[in-house]
Protein backbone atom coordinates (compact mmCIF):
# COMPACT_ATOMS: atom_id res chain seq x y z
CA UNK A 1 0.00 0.00 0.00
CA UNK A 2 1.38 3.47 -0.79
CA UNK A 3 1.21 6.04 1.33
CA UNK A 4 -0.36 9.08 0.48
CA UNK A 5 2.27 11.77 -1.35
CA UNK A 6 1.51 15.09 0.87
CA UNK A 7 1.81 12.21 4.10
CA UNK A 8 5.14 11.04 2.70
CA UNK A 9 6.66 14.72 2.42
CA UNK A 10 5.27 15.35 6.07
CA UNK A 11 7.03 12.94 7.90
CA UNK A 12 10.44 13.39 6.09
CA UNK A 13 10.11 17.61 6.62
CA UNK A 14 8.30 16.96 10.71
CA UNK A 15 11.58 13.72 10.99
CA UNK A 16 14.31 16.49 9.82
CA UNK A 17 12.75 19.28 12.06
CA UNK A 18 11.97 16.77 14.96
CA UNK A 19 15.15 15.61 15.15
CA UNK A 20 16.78 19.00 15.49
CA UNK A 21 13.60 19.88 17.81
CA UNK A 22 14.30 17.25 20.25
CA UNK A 23 17.98 17.73 19.97
CA UNK A 24 17.59 21.22 20.61
CA UNK A 25 14.94 20.88 23.54
CA UNK A 26 17.86 18.80 24.98
CA UNK A 27 20.98 20.64 24.52
CA UNK A 28 23.25 20.83 27.79
CA UNK A 29 26.69 21.44 28.36
CA UNK A 30 28.75 18.24 27.76
CA UNK A 31 30.49 16.93 30.68
CA UNK A 32 34.16 17.88 31.26
CA UNK A 33 35.29 14.47 30.06
CA UNK A 34 32.99 14.63 26.74
CA UNK A 35 35.04 13.91 23.96
CA UNK A 36 34.09 15.18 20.02
CA UNK A 37 34.59 13.08 17.32
CA UNK A 38 36.77 16.30 15.35
CA UNK A 39 39.05 16.91 18.22
CA UNK A 40 41.15 20.31 15.95
CA UNK A 41 41.44 23.11 17.74
CA UNK A 42 39.73 25.23 15.56
CA UNK A 43 36.65 23.27 15.10
CA UNK A 44 33.84 25.23 15.62
CA UNK A 45 31.09 24.58 18.32
CA UNK A 46 27.76 23.60 17.06
CA UNK A 47 24.90 22.36 19.16
CA UNK A 48 24.29 19.09 16.38
CA UNK A 49 26.51 17.78 14.04
CA UNK A 50 24.02 16.29 11.82
CA UNK A 51 23.92 13.87 8.62
CA UNK A 52 21.23 13.33 6.80
CA UNK A 53 21.76 9.89 5.02
CA UNK A 54 19.28 9.78 1.95
CA UNK A 55 18.14 6.05 0.33
CA UNK A 56 18.48 6.38 -3.40
CA UNK A 57 18.29 2.59 -4.09
CA UNK A 58 15.65 1.59 -6.49
CA UNK A 59 13.30 0.76 -3.94
CA UNK A 60 12.60 4.33 -4.13
CA UNK A 61 10.61 5.22 -7.17
CA UNK A 62 11.04 8.79 -8.52
CA UNK A 63 7.73 10.39 -7.12
CA UNK A 64 9.06 9.09 -3.55
CA UNK A 65 12.78 10.47 -4.27
CA UNK A 66 11.01 13.97 -5.26
CA UNK A 67 8.39 13.90 -2.24
CA UNK A 68 11.17 12.72 0.08
CA UNK A 69 13.61 15.60 -1.33
CA UNK A 70 10.77 17.89 -0.68
CA UNK A 71 10.26 16.73 3.03
CA UNK A 72 13.90 17.35 3.74
CA UNK A 73 13.56 21.15 2.16
CA UNK A 74 10.79 21.81 3.75
CA UNK A 75 12.01 20.26 7.01
CA UNK A 76 15.24 22.75 6.82
CA UNK A 77 13.35 25.60 5.94
CA UNK A 78 10.59 25.34 8.78
CA UNK A 79 9.34 27.21 11.56
CA UNK A 80 10.31 24.21 14.13
CA UNK A 81 13.61 23.86 12.57
CA UNK A 82 14.91 27.65 13.00
CA UNK A 83 12.96 27.79 16.78
CA UNK A 84 15.17 24.64 17.68
CA UNK A 85 18.13 26.22 16.36
CA UNK A 86 17.57 29.43 18.30
CA UNK A 87 17.11 27.63 21.50
CA UNK A 88 20.07 25.85 21.30
CA UNK A 89 23.81 26.58 23.43
CA UNK A 90 25.69 27.60 20.35
CA UNK A 91 22.74 28.73 17.86
CA UNK A 92 23.95 26.60 15.01
CA UNK A 93 24.19 23.56 13.84
CA UNK A 94 26.39 21.75 11.07
CA UNK A 95 24.13 19.46 8.16
CA UNK A 96 25.73 17.68 5.44
CA UNK A 97 23.41 15.30 2.92
CA UNK A 98 24.78 12.26 1.36
CA UNK A 99 22.53 9.56 -0.96
CA UNK A 100 23.58 5.78 -0.39
CA UNK A 101 22.48 2.21 -2.16
CA UNK A 102 24.57 -0.41 -2.31
CA UNK A 103 27.54 -1.34 0.48
CA UNK A 104 29.85 1.36 -1.80
CA UNK A 105 27.72 3.53 -3.12
CA UNK A 106 27.61 6.68 -1.34
CA UNK A 107 27.78 10.01 -2.45
CA UNK A 108 27.90 13.16 -1.08
CA UNK A 109 25.37 15.58 -2.22
CA UNK A 110 25.79 18.85 0.03
CA UNK A 111 28.92 19.09 2.28
CA UNK A 112 29.05 20.35 5.75
CA UNK A 113 27.40 23.17 6.04
CA UNK A 114 27.26 26.18 9.08
CA UNK A 115 23.52 26.54 9.65
CA UNK A 116 23.27 29.61 11.87
CA UNK A 117 19.85 30.95 10.43
CA UNK A 118 17.02 31.23 7.64
CA UNK A 119 19.60 32.29 4.96
CA UNK A 120 21.71 29.29 5.51
CA UNK A 121 18.85 26.89 6.18
CA UNK A 122 17.95 28.14 2.66
CA UNK A 123 21.03 27.70 0.92
CA UNK A 124 21.66 24.47 2.01
CA UNK A 125 17.85 23.95 1.02
CA UNK A 126 18.58 24.87 -2.65
CA UNK A 127 21.81 22.88 -2.84
CA UNK A 128 19.44 20.39 -2.04
CA UNK A 129 17.05 21.11 -4.82
CA UNK A 130 19.44 22.02 -7.01
CA UNK A 131 21.21 18.26 -7.24
CA UNK A 132 20.70 15.85 -10.06
CA UNK A 133 18.49 12.97 -9.38
CA UNK A 134 20.45 9.60 -9.25
CA UNK A 135 19.23 5.86 -8.54
CA UNK A 136 21.24 3.11 -7.80
CA UNK A 137 21.28 -0.88 -7.06
CA UNK A 138 21.06 -2.38 -3.66
CA UNK A 139 19.87 -1.10 -0.31
CA UNK A 140 22.88 -1.54 2.18
CA UNK A 141 22.05 0.34 5.57
CA UNK A 142 25.01 -1.09 7.25
CA UNK A 143 26.77 0.65 4.22
CA UNK A 144 25.26 4.04 4.87
CA UNK A 145 26.12 3.95 8.11
CA UNK A 146 29.80 2.91 7.50
CA UNK A 147 30.29 5.85 5.35
CA UNK A 148 28.17 8.51 8.00
CA UNK A 149 30.67 7.78 10.95
CA UNK A 150 33.81 8.93 9.67
CA UNK A 151 32.14 12.01 8.30
CA UNK A 152 32.11 13.17 11.88
CA UNK A 153 35.96 13.39 12.12
CA UNK A 154 37.02 15.87 9.58
CA UNK A 155 33.62 17.44 9.26
CA UNK A 156 35.49 21.05 11.00
CA UNK A 157 32.65 20.93 13.67
CA UNK A 158 32.34 20.00 17.46
CA UNK A 159 29.13 19.22 17.98
CA UNK A 160 27.40 18.99 21.29
CA UNK A 161 25.54 15.93 19.82
CA UNK A 162 26.18 14.05 16.71
CA UNK A 163 23.49 12.51 15.21
CA UNK A 164 23.12 10.74 11.68
CA UNK A 165 19.17 10.30 10.04
CA UNK A 166 19.38 7.49 8.18
CA UNK A 167 16.54 7.63 5.58
CA UNK A 168 15.24 4.08 4.66
CA UNK A 169 11.39 4.37 3.65
CA UNK A 170 11.33 0.27 2.74
CA UNK A 171 12.73 -0.44 6.46
CA UNK A 172 11.31 2.06 8.47
CA UNK A 173 10.12 5.26 9.59
CA UNK A 174 13.52 7.66 9.59
CA UNK A 175 15.55 7.79 13.51
CA UNK A 176 18.45 9.13 14.69
CA UNK A 177 21.15 7.08 15.34
CA UNK A 178 23.45 8.62 17.88
CA UNK A 179 26.86 8.54 16.78
CA UNK A 180 28.01 7.73 20.21
CA UNK A 181 26.82 3.79 20.00
CA UNK A 182 28.98 3.35 16.39
CA UNK A 183 31.87 5.36 17.02
CA UNK A 184 33.96 3.99 20.26
CA UNK A 185 35.60 7.54 21.15
CA UNK A 186 32.31 9.31 21.91
CA UNK A 187 30.50 8.71 25.28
Amino acid sequence: MRMNASLISLLTGAAVAGVLAVAGWSFAAPSSGAVFADKRPNAVPVDVELVLAVDVSYSMDPEEQALQREGYITGITSRDFMQALRGGQQGKVALTYFEWAGPYDQKIVVPWRLISGPESADAFANEIAIAPYRRASRTSISGALNFAKPLFDGSGYRGIRLLSLIRAPKFERPRPHRISRLHPSIP
